[in-house]
């Protein structure tokens, strides 16, 4: 499967497939205990992504059983730490069946509407049943969206499947796949539909957002001429070329004469921050939070807390305006002394700072608070 858009390496991609699992995992599950599935039977499943279904196929069909997961990528899972029931395997379901004949549920979710060529794709899959095995296809049908309002969000999803459909995703593949199987003279094929309705800020709300994130960031880079850039991820230069030549130069000096107070914070911010610089993106606010070009939003990894067993843990870019007075005055006490028990507070306070500003947690509150109530006794 060649060229797939969302490509696992992105750090994104792996936080994205994370809340996949949390939203579409039970109804996958469900399906799956209604064929039957148990103990002792050998299963299949294409395009397993993070792996959460094919963890959960080895403990249903337990140690008589086997589970074997197939992707054409493996770095979202830990082949060391898998089960002995569960066999992960690196192929491409276009280039033919695995294990012909052996399996007593094959099951892909997700994947189909991504291949090129879904007649082969399908052809594979079920020449991988054993006979009397079931097959179970999980795959899109927008067509809710076709009368979504009000006229603002039908206008984008209608530039989303647009871009889908020129990415070559077909995100109305599900109404086909009772024919298609049909087809493939598989018998008792039945179909249902499942639509999710959200709001804003909602898990599946969330996980659009993202989607529509790493799909556009990864593939749409020009609009009218100009570069587009996220202003949350990586570096930013403004203005034309000289002057970003310039910018950079000077933030370069800068930061090399400033290297010593920039390593003591970043290491005594180290548990949250890994890297803190210098930038030219703030003009009234002394500090702001960031994440490299393939970091996930906050956001999503905030959202991914929340589910079980907690989620994945990202550190940020804590970065600083070098104009602003704070900085400044920071400078001159640690220059006086570098041992100066208020830099370490100073360090907390703009974390802290960074952290509100976008809507995050702080990880101690009453240290934030604690050290916010002696600097305004200090300058009272």
């Amino acid at each position: 499967m060649p060229g797939y858009v969302l490509d696992h390496h992105l750090h994104g991609e792996g936080a994205r497939l994370a809340l996949m699992s949390r939203l579409l995992d039970p109804m996958h599950r469900r399906y799956i205990e209604a064929l039957g599935i148990g103990p002792g039977a050998r299963t299949l499943e294409v395009g397993f992504g993070n792996g959460s279904v094919s963890s959960w196929l080895a403990e249903l069909v337990g140690p008589t059983g086997q589970a074997v997961a197939v992707d054409i990528d493996l770095s979202l899972v830990d082949q060391n730490t898998a089960p002995a029931n569960l066999d992960y395997l690196q192929a491409d379901i276009m280039a033919g069946p695995v294990d012909p004949g052996t399996f007593d549920l094959v099951t892909a979710r997700a994947v189909l509407h991504h291949v090129t060529n879904v007649d082969a794709a399908m052809r594979n899959l079920v020449a991988s049943l054993a006979p009397g095995g079931a097959i179970l296809l999980i795959e899109p049908d927008f067509m809710p969206v076709s009368i979504a309002e009000p006229a603002e969000v039908h206008r984008f999803w209608e530039g989303w499947l647009t871009w889908s459909r020129e990415q070559g995703i077909d995100y109305f593949l599900g109404r086909t796949l009772t024919s298609r199987l049909a087809a493939l003279d598989i018998q008792d094929i039945a179909g249902t539909a499942e639509t999710a309705v959200y709001q804003g800020g909602s898990p599946w709300a969330t996980y659009w957002v993202d989607t529509v994130d790493e799909l556009l960031t990864q593939s749409l880079h020009e609009y009218g001429g100009k570069r587009l850039k996220s202003v949350g991820k990586g570096t930013v230069s403004l203005g034309d070329e000289e002057e970003k030549k310039q910018t950079e130069e000077e933030l370069k000096a800068k930061e090399e004469q400033m290297k010593p107070l920039l390593d003591e914070l970043q290491k005594r911010l180290d548990t949250w921050v890994k890297q803190v610089r210098l930038t030219n993106r703030l003009t009234a606010s002394p500090v702001c939070l960031v994440g490299a070009e393939h970091d996930y939003s906050p956001q999503l990894e905030k959202l991914l807390q929340k589910g079980k067993g907690g989620g994945p843990k990202q550190r940020r870019i804590m970065e600083l305006n070098p104009k602003h007075d704070i900085l400044t005055r920071m400078i001159e006490r640690f220059e006086k002394d570098q041992n100066d028990p208020l830099i370490d507070e100073y360090a907390q306070l703009l974390f802290g700072y960074g952290l509100i500003a976008e809507g995050g947690e702080l990880p101690d509150p009453v240290r934030f608070n604690r050290a916010v109530a002696d600097l305004m006794t200090r300058s009272a």
